[in-house]
């Protein structure tokens, strides 16, 4: 590491956090997965017996045996190593994973330029994470990405890579999910006032992504799986999902296979009111059992961010951050809901929401007519506006578009 030797007192402590967080929740396979996926060579760990008993885990999990004490046992044992074994269960037994230590090793292990910018970072991010009683939750993630950016800027790899213009023709063009609005790993926003139909409209969009047919006439490229989160309107939920299957004759077949529906959102802004970001990875992740996910709902943004001030800047940051964590822990879009600033007709919020999406859909208003408009799509020309209305169908409102929505505004016009 640059003729640099990280102290043994922190370096030891936050690698031992690593390996008894990895046999304590050894049982949780997207868990573990996740640890092997980030760190694939023993020798980040700059301690012999953390180094050893990682060898040891990482031959466990290619068996694929469950990483606990037992099966650490039968392995050890079966090398003749029982001293090592008394040694490491001691460690496993003692280390719940205290932040404050992991963020003493990060002090004594970077060695950079920019060590001291490196450190405000990382101590902002761990006093977000930390909890009161310094034990690990879900947030393990976080820790083991920060532990490996400090590992590169102390010489262990690359932050950047460069490509030449023929390597940069290599890259594959932009894969369209629904032409010409979403693309993959998009970030889009649907905003409007209170009142104008956002959740119907992003229901039904779940509804037709998720059984491949097409929603306002733009067509899915294939069915998505999708994932709708939600805070608002909880007792409507079940009937306004039903109304939409139902009228739309939706395939429940493939809608059981690909969408799922969670009755609260992450908080992308703050951890102290729990279900956090890295909580909100780790559960559906363990739901989805290894199989992949196309788009995350979040309906609303606001809701997901309590306690912060979205027209600040510093503090979008922040829950701007956290979406992205989302969409790279899954390769997938996220498709956001939002609300409309009501004295100046926009979306609430800081300049650089817009500037960080890829895609901005506006339900426009009046006692006349609602359009869906396109405020923005990033990679091709933005399609005209389209009429919609809300129907009340059996059990709940539903959305028409186009020509029979503008049908069934001249009808109430009568």
């Amino acid at each position: 590491m640059d003729n640099h030797t990280p102290s043994p007192q922190y370096a030891i402590g936050a690698e031992r956090e690593v390996i008894g967080a990895l046999f304590n929740l050894g049982g949780d396979v997207d868990f573990v997965e996740n640890i092997f996926t980030k760190i694939t060579d023993p020798s980040f760990f700059s301690d012999g017996v953390t180094r050893q008993t990682y060898e040891v885990a990482s031959e466990l999990f290619k068996a694929g045996k469950i990483i606990n004490e037992s099966t650490l046992s039968d392995i050890l044992f079966d090398q003749g190593s029982q001293d090592l074994y008394v040694s490491l269960t001691d460690i496993i037994d003692k280390t719940t994973g205290s932040y404050i230590e992991a963020l003493m090793h990060v002090e004594a292990v970077v060695e950079a330029k920019n060590k001291r910018d490196a450190l405000d970072r990382i101590k902002n991010g761990f006093s977000k994470i930390a909890n009161s009683n310094g034990q690990f939750s879900s947030d393990l993630d976080t820790v083991i990405d920060d532990l490996t950016d400090f590992r590169r800027l102390s010489g262990r790899g690359d932050l950047f890579e460069f490509m030449t213009f023929s390597e940069l023709g290599k890259l594959p063009n932009k894969e369209w999910l629904q032409f010409p609005i979403f693309g993959l790993n998009d970030t889009a926003m649907i905003f409007a006032e209170s009142g104008a139909g956002k959740s119907f409209v992003l229901i039904d969009w779940c509804i037709q992504a998720s059984t491949g047919t097409e929603w306002a006439g733009f067509k899915f490229a294939r069915p998505l799986r999708v994932a709708y989160t939600t805070n608002e309107g909880q007792s409507g939920i079940r009937s306004r999902f039903y109304e939409a299957a139902t009228v739309s004759e939706a395939d429940l077949d493939i809608l059981e296979d690909n969408l799922l529906i969670e009755l609260s959102t992450p908080q992308l802004f703050s951890d102290e009111l729990g279900k956090t970001t890295g909580d909100f990875i780790v559960e559906l992740k363990a739901k989805l059992r290894g199989r992949e996910l196309d788009v995350i709902a979040i309906d609303t943004v606001q809701n997901a961010s309590a306690g912060a001030d979205l027209s600040n800047a510093d503090d979008w940051g922040i829950v701007h951050h956290n979406i992205n964590k989302i969409k790279e822990a899954f390769n997938c879009n996220v498709f956001l809901s939002h609300h409309k600033n009501k004295n100046e007709g926009q979306y609430y919020g800081s300049a650089f929401i817009k500037a960080n999406m890829d895609a901005m859909i506006e339900l426009k208003t009046t006692l006349a007519r609602s359009e869906i408009h396109f405020e923005k799509t990033k990679d091709e020309e933005r399609p005209h506006s389209i009429q919609f209305a809300i129907e009340r169908g059996n059990q709940s409102g539903y959305v028409v578009y186009g020509d029979v929505a503008a049908a069934t505004v001249a009808k109430d016009g009568e």
